[in-house]
């Protein structure tokens, strides 16, 4: 398992074709060396910027091949990210992918899948065997999970004790993007002092309360009017407007990975999915009450806009209330 990864390695390759393959379910890992890799490569390429193309809604194999073909004329090394690749495409488009990368260019190649492909996949098997790089993010479980926190929290300056970090997770859980958050705002509280276990339980909220249900469960049935009203009623008792956002992308993707179990494996029974997502029974029997009312594409569409929200407001595009008030009203 690949943890650092420089930009020194991908040098290697100046007239040589580099591949790094980043996977997973868990896609925060995978996710934060990606976008390392795309602010080296942007700081040791001023003049050209990487070219990223997105599948999960539609694939241009043509496209993705005309990026290759094409001379940067700043740089003889280009950044070519391709993320969902497999979402949608068939085995003869990876094969025909896959005769442009066995072609020698001074390219710098990332593919980036939030999901586990089909093992059997050609460009998969390929790409294991012959990417420079392959990294499987995978959910994080006890000690590895309390050793994350620690490391992120001392990477940002945050003194945190374990004591502390094993109420986080009781708290949280393993979900590393709530998790990361949370650090943040458990750090801004601190104030540079050491977060305590007191810190955790008046500071962090927990996965999912009543509220949240409705508001999601109203979101997800169309229900604008009575969203705005239970997003209303949050912002009112006090809850933060980065955590409701947060938690909407969390369950979210619970409602992503439970559909997929239901749409995949044929499984109904509440238990035996809580046992395959390892969720908690209650969240999984809430989730398939609302996957009644929405498809597991329409909820795909929803995280993506939720996603590119966040992105608005990281970037100072947006005030967080803006996103809120916009996701909900296009829903």
């Amino acid at each position: 398992m690949v943890y650092e990864i420089s930009y020194k390695i991908l040098t290697m390759s100046f007239y040589w074709i580099m591949i790094l393959f980043f996977y997973g379910e868990e896609t925060f890992q995978s996710s934060q060396k990606v976008q390392k890799l795309k602010k080296s490569f942007l700081d040791n390429h001023a003049s050209s910027e990487p070219i990223v193309f997105d599948c999960e809604e539609k694939c241009d194999v043509n496209e993705i091949a005309g990026a290759f073909a094409v001379q940067d004329l700043f740089s003889q090394e280009k950044m070519i990210v391709i993320e969902n690749f497999f979402a949608n495409t068939k085995a003869e488009e990876q094969k025909q992918l896959l005769e442009y990368l066995d072609i020698q260019i001074s390219d710098v190649i990332i593919f980036f899948e939030k999901c586990v492909p089909r093992k059997n996949a050609t460009l998969f098997t390929w790409l294991i065997k012959n990417a420079q790089t392959v990294f499987e993010s995978k959910e994080l479980q006890g000690f590895e999970l309390e050793r994350w926190i620690e490391e992120v929290s001392a990477n940002r300056n945050i003194d945190i004790d374990i004591a502390a970090i094993k109420e986080l997770i009781l708290y949280v859980g393993n979900d590393l993007w709530l998790l990361s958050q949370e650090i943040d705002k458990l750090g801004n509280y601190a104030g540079g002092d050491n977060i305590s276990v007191d810190s955790v339980k008046q500071m962090v909220h927990g996965r999912v309360d009543a509220d949240m249900f409705q508001t999601v469960e109203s979101i997800v049935s169309g229900d604008k009017g009575k969203a705005m009203m239970f997003l209303k009623k949050q912002i009112a008792k006090g809850d933060e407007p980065f955590h409701i956002f947060s938690m909407y992308a969390y369950q979210l993707r619970t409602l992503i990975l439970i559909s997929g179990v239901v749409s995949d494996k044929k499984i109904f029974d509440k238990n035996s999915i809580a046992k395959i997502v390892k969720i908690h029974p209650f969240v999984v029997q809430k989730s398939l009450s609302m996957l009644q009312n929405i498809s597991q594409k329409k909820l795909k569409k929803m995280h993506k806009d939720l996603t590119l929200l966040d992105r608005d407001v990281k970037q100072g595009k947006r005030d967080i209330f803006e996103a809120l008030d916009i996701f909900i009203t296009r829903v």
